[in-house]
């Protein structure tokens, strides 16, 4: 297993690739020139003295680890296998053995270093060792005939060195063309983003470095187009921001300012009159307001610059606040119906903010619902969480519809007649999910439910 991961690890790098092909070239242009294109040549070598002597050593320890009685034996196979004469001389120069068919020796020990001065001179090739034998000295004097040998080589010239070089280089291209036509697609596919053609892909056609870095390549491709595209779509927001505020401040301001105007002209004719343009006028800057504020909270909300402090409460006394503080809005046409859960727990809620977020529910709840249809609150608790539905008989709504009610200034009405920011679910689905919770929308036939989901802790009645 760990060589196979060694082995993946060295395939994948690039710079070792690139390592190996060199070496191969490398190796394969060597075996050519000098195996291939080389031409052979016999040259012509002498004989040395130091050649013979170095068979003398070999001689003179065999000799050393032997009887006397084997010395006769011991001259006459080496004569035979080096192709060399013989001799064992004493002290005193006087001859002690010879080896077999070896020619006499006339030479004294002076004349055979007379001799290896002048090989070119000499029949035979001399060489001359002392060594002694059980107190006893001797020298050994080797005779070599002086014919030379032939040597097979190689000659190489400066012309086939460069040729080397070159067809290395070759080679060397040959490998690599592959890895180089990669990089070239990685060039020209980085040109391709960068003119503006984020969505295009690089093919990827190894699994080493260079195949990893057509994927980070990709996924850079598709993250900045990812983010070009935010960046669109926050731009077109920020349009349709400015439009739908302009829009929807500039409704109730001209009536604010039409009406001021008729109360300034004193445009009235009885005081009733005067009365009712005054709570229109303050209705409307009581809805200019809250739009006002809807769009702050909001603004805070996108930028996470809104801070929640939690407290521990009931869930069910805490809806029960609420129900009871909205009961009298509802009017008599929409009655309110509770199913709570027989478990009871407890949730951890920034109060004021999760107030805001049930009564814009409510609110929705009533301004959209049937008349003569009651409108029922439930929960129920799932592991560590609890699921607080509220649900209303109101017009269907398609699949694309329910998606679009969280989008900001996204009103179901597309004429805008009702009043509204059409910011109120967009605020609920932020402040939902500071607590750690998810909202969603469904409807079937003529039920609308919203859920809202949010951690809890079960409360054990035992205790």
């Amino acid at each position: 297993m760990k060589k196979n991961r060694f082995l993946q690890r060295i395939a994948k790098n690039l710079q070792i690739q690139f390592i190996l092909y060199f070496v191969i070239s490398f190796i394969a242009s060597y075996c050519i020139i000098f195996f291939v294109l080389t031409p052979k040549e016999e040259r012509y070598q002498d004989i040395l003295p130091s050649d013979v002597e170095n068979i003398g050593i070999d001689v003179v320890a065999k000799l050393k680890n032997s009887s006397s009685e084997n010395y006769q034996y011991i001259l006459d196979t080496s004569s035979e296998a080096e192709e060399v004469h013989l001799y064992i001389l004493t002290k005193t120069e006087e001859l002690f053995l010879q080896s077999v068919n070896s020619p006499p020796l006339y030479k004294r020990i002076y004349d055979v270093h007379e001799a290896k001065l002048n090989v070119k001179e000499e029949q035979f090739v001399y060489g001359i060792l002392p060594f002694s034998k059980e107190k006893e000295e001797y020298y050994i004097i080797l005779a070599k005939e002086n014919k030379g040998v032939f040597v097979a080589g190689r000659v190489t010239t400066p012309s086939l060195l460069v040729f080397m070089f070159v067809l290395t280089l070759v080679f060397y291209y040959v490998l690599t063309r592959k890895k180089l036509a990669q990089i070239s697609l990685l060039a020209k596919s980085m040109e391709q983003i960068a003119s503006g053609n984020l969505g295009y892909k690089i093919p990827r056609q190894s699994n080493d470095q260079l195949g990893d870095l057509a994927e980070h390549i990709n996924t850079m491709s598709e993250q900045l187009h990812k983010a070009m595209e935010e960046e669109r779509r926050s731009q077109k927001m920020k349009q349709e921001l400015i439009t739908n505020i302009s829009h929807d401040l500039r409704t109730p301001l001209t009536s604010i300012i039409g009406y001021l105007q008729l109360l300034k002209e004193k445009q009235y004719t009885s005081e009733e009159e005067r009365n009712n343009y005054i709570n229109v006028t303050y209705r409307r800057a009581t809805n200019l307001h809250i739009l006002v504020q809807d769009v702050f909270d909001y603004t805070k909300l996108l930028n996470n610059e809104t801070m929640i402090q939690t407290e521990e409460i009931p869930l069910h006394y805490f809806l029960e606040q609420i129900v009871e503080e909205y009961y009298p809005i509802l009017g008599e046409d929409i009655s309110l119906e509770t199913i709570f859960s027989n478990e009871e727990c407890t949730v951890s809620l920034d109060t004021q903010k999760m107030v805001r977020v049930f009564e814009n529910l409510l609110t929705n709840a009533v301004k959209y619902s049937e008349k003569s249809t009651p409108l029922v609150i439930a929960t129920e608790i799932v592991d560590k969480y609890v699921r607080i539905s509220m649900t209303n008989y109101a017009e269907p709504m398609k699949e694309e519809e329910i998606a679009r009610l969280f989008d900001r200034f996204y009103k179901k009405d597309t004429a805008r007649s009702t009043e509204g920011s059409g910011l109120g679910l967009a605020i609920v689905k932020s402040i939902v999910e500071l607590h750690g919770g998810k909202v969603l929308i469904e409807s079937k036939n003529r039920l609308f439910t919203v859920h809202v989901t949010i951690p809890c802790e079960r409360i054990d009645k035992d205790r």
